[in-house]
């Protein structure tokens, strides 16, 4: 079809009647571990940019700027905002806290022992918080829950007594059914 091939991803962009019945084609809600962790992050990087010494480049910034517009416009686009972003919150924050050196701080032995402790104690918080999201929602019965309370499961389980053989599932559950009454 030519042309219309080429622009066809971009109608994913926006809302369209088939991204508006995909939940992770909505806008992020900010109820949620990784969309908190989205703010969490976004805020780190404008505070960044408001203290840095030199500014970011505008490459940076057209990618940041970018980024953000898709993160904002669907929650699946998250995921890859932190791989693009990320890398540009570093060297903001990194050099936005370089700008807060005294010049009496002790020699760089010293600074660099410094900086090897507080990264080891800072990954040790993250694999620690990692830790605990994770015992929060990978528990069986908490899983158990989240499917009851999320997913059509009782619905299937009379789908699964029944000798229908075939059933006809609304795209946003059709995964979940496949999943569950799939021999």
């Amino acid at each position: 079809r030519g042309l219309a091939t080429l622009v066809y991803p971009f109608r994913f962009l926006r809302r369209n009647p088939f991204t508006a019945r995909i939940a992770e084609s909505l806008p992020p809600t900010f109820h949620d571990p990784v969309s908190i962790a989205f703010a969490v992050l976004l805020a780190v990087l404008v505070l960044s940019i408001l203290l840095t010494r030199q500014g970011l480049t505008v490459t940076d910034l057209a990618i940041a700027a970018a980024f953000t517009f898709l993160a904002f416009s669907q929650a699946r686009n998250i995921a890859v905002w932190v791989v693009a972003v990320v890398p540009i919150v570093a060297s903001a924050t990194t050099d936005a806290l370089e700008r807060f050196r005294r010049a009496d701080v002790p020699g760089p032995a010293v600074a660099v022992r410094g900086s090897l402790l507080l990264n080891r104690i800072l990954l040790g918080v993250v694999i620690g918080a990692y830790a605990l999201i994770a015992a929060t929602y990978l528990g069986g019965s908490r899983i158990a829950t989240l499917e009851t309370d999320n997913f059509p499961a009782g619905a299937v389980a009379a789908l699964s007594r029944s000798s229908e053989q075939r059933v006809f599932a609304d795209y946003q559950w059709g995964g979940y059914v496949s999943w569950k009454l799939a021999p």
